[in-house]
Formats: C-alpha cells, sequence, structure tokens
C-alpha cells in the first residue's frame, strides 16, 4: 500500500523475467472507481484499443479502451485504465446512463483474479488473492488522504476560490483532437464526469472518474487529455494561500 501525498495506491508485482508484470490499482477519491496501470513486456500490445478484464474467477469481464506506451526508452511497457468497476455495470444500464457499481465485502473476499485479454499479445491471469483485506487498506488511506489534504465536502466548501483552468480552450481543443476513432466511425457519443485534485501548484496531480455512461470508452481519453495538458489557478483559503482544490467537470462526446 502506498499512502503517497496525494493518492493511494495497491502495488504488486508478479512473475520474473521477461514474464514479470506489475499492477497499480488507485484511488483518489471515495467513489467506486479505480485507475489501473499494468507494467511489462507481456502487455505489449497490438494495434486493437479494445482490453477485456476481468475481476474474477466469478464475475463476467467487461470490454473497454485503455492507453499504452512507454514512459523511456528502457521503461517496460505499460497499458493505463482509468474509472475502473471491480464488477461489471448491470445489463439493466443503458447507454446515456450514469452507472455505478457498488460491491461488499462478500464479493470482494471472492475477487482473487485478474484476467486480461484482448488487444494484448497473449491473455494475463494475475492471482491476487482475496481483494477485501488490500482494499479495506485502501479505503482508509482514502480517508486519511481526504482529510490530511482537507478535500472532504466541507473544507472544501470554506475555501475563498477553487481552482480555475488556466488553458480552458486548449483543453477543449485537445479533448476533441482524442475522440476514440473506433466510436467516432460508429457515430457513438459519451459523457464523462471528472474530478481532478490540484496541488498548491496549480498542477493536477490525479483525475478521477466522477460518473461515466456506457461505454467508457471515453474515461481514458478525457483523463489523459487533461492530466496531460491541464494549468490552474490553485484554490486559495480565507488568506490568499495556495490550497489543494478539487476541480469538477463533464465532458460530453457527441457526433452531429
Amino acid at each position: 500500500m502506498d499512502h503517497a501525498e496525494d493518492k493511494c495506491r495497491l502495488i504488486r508485482e508478479f512473475g520474473e523475467g521477461d514474464e514479470r508484470v506489475i499492477l497499480h490499482i488507485e484511488q483518489t477519491g471515495r467513489e467506486p472507481f479505480y485507475n489501473l496501470a499494468v507494467f511489462g513486456e507481456p502487455v505489449d500490445t497490438s494495434s486493437n484499443r479494445i482490453i477485456r478484464i476481468t475481476f474474477g474467477p466469478d464475475e463476467e469481464g467487461t470490454e473497454r479502451s485503455f492507453l499504452a506506451g512507454e514512459l523511456k526508452d528502457a521503461d517496460p511497457p505499460f497499458i493505463l485504465m482509468h474509472g475502473i468497476h471491480l464488477a461489471p455495470v448491470p445489463d439493466g444500464a443503458k447507454q446515456g446512463e450514469f452507472a455505478v457499481v457498488n460491491i461488499g465485502s462478500e464479493t470482494e473476499t471472492a475477487i482473487t483474479e485478474l484476467r486480461l485479454e484482448k488487444g494484448i499479445p497473449d491473455p494475463i491471469v494475475l492471482q491476487l488473492g482475496p481483494m477485501n483485506a488490500p482494499l479495506d487498506a485502501m479505503r482508509l488511506c482514502v480517508g486519511d488522504l481526504v482529510e490530511t489534504l482537507r478535500l472532504d465536502p466541507e473544507s472544501i466548501s470554506e475555501l475563498a476560490s477553487s481552482p480555475k483552468p488556466k488553458n480552458r480552450r486548449k483543453l477543449v481543443r485537445e479533448i476533441q483532437e482524442y475522440y476514440p476513432s473506433r466510436m467516432l466511425q460508429k457515430g457513438i457519443g459519451g459523457e464523462v464526469s471528472v474530478k481532478m485534485i490540484v496541488n498548491r501548484d496549480g498542477k493536477p496531480t490525479s483525475c478521477q472518474i466522477a460518473q461515466s455512461d456506457r461505454p467508457a470508452a471515453f474515461d481514458d481519453y478525457v483523463c489523459f487529455g487533461l492530466m496531460r495538458n491541464a494549468t490552474f489557478e490553485p484554490a486559495t483559503d480565507a488568506n490568499g494561500e495556495p490550497q489543494y482544490g478539487v476541480w469538477k467537470t463533464s465532458v460530453i462526446y457527441q457526433t452531429n
């Protein structure tokens, strides 16, 4: 469990040598959405940007988009997904409707593996063990994070000003540029609401999906575009001193 300054992250390594895989599960808010990153040669991807992710062995899988790349030439490839649920969205949830999947301790205990397939050379199955204890630790970390950074609703309401983006027009252009080509070709739209933590220097330090409709293909593109390009005037307290703050926005993708 990594108690970072502005995020909580579960980290685990699997395998050795060329089969070594590092898993990060990250959370920055109390909402049941997670950011997931997998590093290692086994995730060196094809041109397919759709992956099937299953927290199992008993849950059904979900197909969704992902981002892929390498941090530096010597670093292993990685795939990154924002707004991950630990269980599939119910069948009754339709495109255009926000879906939030809350699971209880019994389901968390039953989740003992993570399976990734499609969009990568070969399926990957990571044996996690029961996830209830790690997720309990994550919730404690998130609670401490919210309290330490004064990101609870009461403290946020006491700020004299909230973070304000300094380059809103550029952000709009960048996010439009990253309209997923697969969705654009099919004329499919979507809506994503995000919550970003902005530090005292006006730098966004995390992007958390707050709500997303189906399909989730737009989640990664929104967070990627915002984290890559957004700059802010930081939040300030009653004395004009910079403080951590939360910036929320919704992005609607639609075709004409």
